[in-house]
């Protein structure tokens, strides 16, 4: 079930019928995938051939990760990446030009960078505008997360580097959190529980203000509306003006 901004049928997921043994569900830049016993199959935006050139097959998949203008994917036979590859075009920032990353088991996007975890650490491609490919020295990394445009690393203690303006890429910030989710501007987490937010809310739509709630087991972010599961269903906020803090009535449970 998809909810929020449609302008390219992302959530027309009546697209993707029939599906059977869903296992994996990816949104991101206007595009929705999903992995079933058919395959991957996506919708959404395809200008620069986000959908049409993805390949045909995976071997093991273990993450796709959809960025702006691009996608990239992770399965046994390592990193590819696919969509917009024109040099002459304002939106293309080798985004597609994943490096090598031997043994790969982890990979991240945001909006115009995506990073890849190997035996040899961390490496990142695509836009460094703000530092995203400035890799900080890290230990052994066991998780690896990104936002729009920042990335943190666990190597026993956060490490963050990218886009800092609201103080979303301060590390110390990152601490005591059961899980966390990366924003654009912002992050939340969620420790015994509670969500918390922080950094910034550029647009003043109460991003860094969850509704009461508690009991909560997991938080995701977006660009400008967060949502989090609790034992009472999904609960939103943030921007609305596409509805997508509107949860559907199916996914909120009547006491």
């Amino acid at each position: 079930m998809c909810w929020g901004y449609n302008g390219y049928q992302q959530t027309d997921v009546e697209l993707l019928s029939p599906i059977e043994s869903l296992t994996s569900v990816w949104v991101g830049g206007n595009v929705t995938c999903i992995s079933d016993s058919f395959g991957v199959r996506c919708i959404g935006e395809d200008d620069n051939g986000q959908i049409s050139k993805m390949p045909a097959s995976f071997d093991g998949l273990h993450n796709i990760v959809i960025g702006r203008e691009h996608m990239c994917a992770l399965d046994s036979n390592g990193v590819q990446c696919w969509g917009i590859d024109d040099p002459e075009s304002n939106y293309d920032f080798g985004q597609v030009h994943a490096p090598t990353i031997e043994a790969a088991t982890e990979l991240v996007g945001g909006t115009y960078t995506s990073c890849g975890l190997g035996i040899n650490g961390v490496k990142c491609w695509g836009h460094g505008y703000s530092g995203q490919d400035e890799i900080p020295s890290l230990g052994t990394v066991t998780q690896l997360i990104s936002g729009g445009g920042h990335i943190c690393a666990f190597d026993g203690e956060w490490l963050c580097w990218g886009e800092n303006y609201y103080q979303q890429a301060n590390s110390a910030l990152m601490e005591g959190y059961d899980s966390v989710s990366l924003g654009v501007a912002h992050n939340c987490g969620v420790t015994d529980g509670i969500v918390n937010c922080w950094g910034g809310d550029p647009q003043e739509v109460g991003l860094l203000e969850p509704p009461e709630m508690s009991n909560v087991t997991d938080v995701k972010t977006a660009y400008w509306h967060n949502c989090a599961v609790t034992p009472d269903g999904v609960k939103c906020w943030g921007k609305n003006n596409h509805g997508q803090t509107e949860v559907p009535s199916e996914l909120v449970l009547e006491h």
